[in-house]
């Protein structure tokens, strides 16, 4: 896989930080972080001709970092210590994880994307985003 294009709004302080979480968890050089020449509302990763935006692309790029795997492995280690039987606890965190990169996710992921995007201004003190799931009308 060659790198992938990552764009984010470079006048938000949500966008800068999260860039930064990105470039750290990017142990394998998969991406590619440029400042977006308009202010797009989302986080965009292209890869080759394929655009993903906010939550689709927030997944897409968790599938291709290292530090998703090792926090799934960390997350089953503890369930088998609470005493939850190995077996169990990989199943669980499986499903679980296949369940997040499916698009049943994309929903909840939306959703969850759009309310962070609106609420930049009192998480980080950034205006107000107006970025919209796919398949959402623009008022």
């Amino acid at each position: 896989m060659g790198k992938a294009t990552v764009m984010y709004d470079a006048g938000c302080r949500f966008c800068i930080r999260s860039k930064r979480l990105g470039e750290r968890l990017d142990w394998l050089g998969h991406f590619h972080w440029t400042p977006s020449p308009t202010p797009q509302g989302a986080i965009v990763l292209r890869d080759g001709s394929r655009e993903h935006r906010g939550w689709r692309a927030v997944k897409r790029m968790a599938a291709w970092t290292p530090a998703t795997y090792l926090g799934l492995a960390a997350a089953v280690g503890v369930l088998i210590l609470a005493g939850v039987p190995a077996s169990a606890a990989a199943a669980g965190c499986g499903l679980v994880f296949a369940a997040g990169l499916s698009p049943l996710s994309n929903r909840v992921g939306d959703a969850a994307y759009a309310w962070v995007a609106r609420n930049r201004l009192r998480i980080m003190g950034a205006e107000s985003c107006e970025w919209k799931p796919p398949g959402v009308e623009s008022k």
